[in-house]
């Protein structure tokens, strides 16, 4: 486990630094969110598509409920997840 990447999707996702998240080893999940949300990624090098868009490395992005899909292909990631505050 990488401790360091997993504490740091946390922080940027305004978390407890030591909440839970999700690893992702080798192959990622597709995701539809439900709900208003901040993600952020972390971890060995990695490619998301974020609503249709490609992103490398360190990630941290509010999603709309509804129309926001991740995919994701890894080595090692880790996700945390965070409700999005209102009015961002």
């Amino acid at each position: 486990m990488d401790r360091r990447a997993l504490r740091l999707a946390n922080l940027l996702v305004d978390n407890d630094p030591d909440d839970c998240v999700l690893e992702f080893a080798l192959a990622g999940p597709t995701l539809r969110f439900t709900a208003d949300t901040f993600i952020a990624l972390t971890g060995a090098d990695f490619s998301a598509r974020l609503d249709g868009a490609e992103h490398h490395s360190i990630v941290r992005y509010p999603y709309i409920a509804v129309r926001s899909f991740l995919s994701v292909h890894p080595a090692v990631v880790y996700m945390a997840i965070s409700p999005l505050p209102e009015g961002v």
